[in-house]
């Protein structure tokens, strides 16, 4: 069940993500992507921290790990972007707290998918 709720918040999180690119698909502006990007891949380093300083598994730290291998090649695929770092580090600081706050909200929201998961789970018939 609990896998189930991650798997869930973590679909939720990439949501947002993928919902920039298209955006910026459209708009044409991949330097805000990337800073979306970026930040997206700051967050991965609290679990990676948070793991090292619990010493033990830490929810999110295997998708921050699987996710490694796919957010390197983009960041790098759409750093070409940067004519300006000055543009890209606004966009990185109006980004930040955006995704901070995002992660706050799927934080807060996961008590609420663990009841309706765990409602379906001892209701069915």
């Amino acid at each position: 069940m609990v896998s189930v709720l991650f798997h869930t918040v973590t679909y939720c999180s990439s949501l947002g993500v993928d919902c920039s690119l298209l955006s910026c698909q459209v708009s044409g502006n991949f330097l805000f992507y990337l800073a979306v990007l970026a930040g997206y891949k700051l967050h991965f380093l609290f679990h990676y921290f948070s793991c090292f300083w619990f010493k033990g598994y830490v929810p999110g730290v295997v998708t921050a790990i699987l996710e490694l291998p796919l957010v390197i090649p983009m960041l790098f695929h759409y750093g070409q972007a940067v004519t300006s770092l000055w543009i890209f580090f606004l966009y990185l600081v109006a980004v930040v707290p955006l995704i901070y706050f995002n992660v706050i909200w799927l934080h807060g929201l996961m008590p609420k998918i663990e009841q309706v998961f765990e409602h379906y789970r001892y209701n069915k018939h």
